[in-house]
């Protein structure tokens, strides 16, 4: 039998920001061409409409919360518990409804970046299953049992039908321990094209003279920076996608459009100052860009992708008085001597798609000598 790539997926995505969807989006593209996907989220439909390149289905479901978090780099504990406990009340219902939406969808495979329940629903309907993600919400969640003991009860859940899924694509960098059975190590999912420094300095009327620095805390925001401050440093330019209290005339917001997207930014800016997060962290390794973070408290991921940046060179570790008092003079000319020792360019698509191709070609093997007997 010929080896080949499900017609119909079934697409599962967290609506914890933004990062997973934007990692999902580059292997949605890729698997378009042979594959119609359905996406099933909470993220803006909007986003995806932006994103793909070819037409898709798109549900709203929402099968797991992330982090409630107080802003950009810390995590309410409690409210976390309550969010997910919430959802997980309606648990037998949302596994109906995923169900008969699977069916209504004619999906013939199910990817997940990382809402537990899709696995399980994969597994009630027989479905192949992947899991493609850097972490999972049990290792995140696992930090908060001895603050609150209610995880302990989540988590059992959490781990069951995280090890419904057929097998486990980690994303490189990402969290060693993991509750999946089968897995497989593979390597970058992130943007991987960009327009040039020139180009980008026209559409946004940016100084080619000065050096940039693109500033992405994230859409929670950080209270009581003062960003007044970045006004000392006259020979940057700080770019970023918000608004940022007070900000001098050296700061320019961008506002993305079908003409200059993200993916332009990063790669033709000397300095990335923001929270340490998969998609930023996989871009800066790809594309050689040092990056300057504060810290991120209660939440394990963090952890993992300081130690990368600092493996390769490429991080500079600012503290919280540093951020909101925007010291950032030594992070700066830090940035001008940085050279990145072996980093890491390996990108993930193909290495995904060959494991959905092989899973999928053993699933379809199965059911056929099952139709023999």
């Amino acid at each position: 039998m010929p080896t080949s790539l499900p017609k119909r997926i079934a697409y599962f995505i967290t609506g914890h920001g933004y990062g997973h969807a934007v990692r999902s989006a580059r292997l949605i593209n890729a698997l378009q061409s042979t594959s119609h996907v359905t996406v099933f989220t909470t993220v803006e439909k909007e986003f995806f409409q932006r994103e793909l390149v070819a037409e898709f289905d798109y549900i709203e479901l929402e099968l797991d919360c992330g982090c409630v978090q107080y802003g950009a780099l810390d995590v309410d504990v409690s409210a976390t518990y309550e969010r997910y406990a919430a959802i997980e009340s309606t648990r037998p219902e949302l596994l109906h409804m995923s169900c008969e939406q699977l069916l209504e969808q004619r999906a013939e495979f199910v990817i997940g970046d990382i809402p537990p329940l899709a696995f399980a629903a994969a597994a009630r309907l027989g479905l192949p299953s992947l899991a493609v993600s850097n972490f999972t919400w049990a290792e995140i969640y696992a930090e908060y049992c001895k603050e609150d003991q209610r995880f302990i009860a989540l988590l059992a859940s959490i781990r069951q039908d995280y090890a419904h899924a057929g097998h486990y694509a980690r994303l490189h960098p990402g969290i060693s321990k993991h509750p999946f059975h089968r897995s497989t190590d593979v390597g970058l999912l992130c943007r991987n094209s960009a327009r040039s420094r020139e180009w980008l300095a026209e559409r946004l009327c940016l100084d080619l003279s000065r050096k940039w620095c693109l500033i992405y805390i994230g859409a929670f925001g950080v209270e009581g920076v003062n960003w007044e401050r970045l006004k000392h440093y006259r020979d940057w330019h700080f770019i970023g996608l918000y608004a940022l209290p007070d900000a001098p005339d050296n700061y320019t917001q961008i506002h993305l459009s079908g003409e200059v997207e993200h993916s332009d930014i990063l790669p033709n800016c000397d300095l990335v100052l923001g929270k340490l997060g998969y998609g930023l962290v996989s871009e800066c390794l790809f594309w050689e860009r040092p990056i300057a973070y504060p810290p991120r408290l209660r939440f394990a991921e963090h952890a993992a992708l300081a130690n990368v940046v600092q493996h390769y060179g490429i991080g500079f570790a600012l503290t919280h008085d540093d951020l909101v008092n925007c010291r950032f003079g030594e992070a700066l000319s830090w940035s001008g001597s940085v050279v990145c020792t072996e980093c890491y360019k390996s990108l993930a698509t193909t290495e995904i798609l060959d494991l959905i191709t092989t899973q999928f070609s053993n699933y379809r093997r199965i059911l056929n000598e099952k139709n023999k007997v």
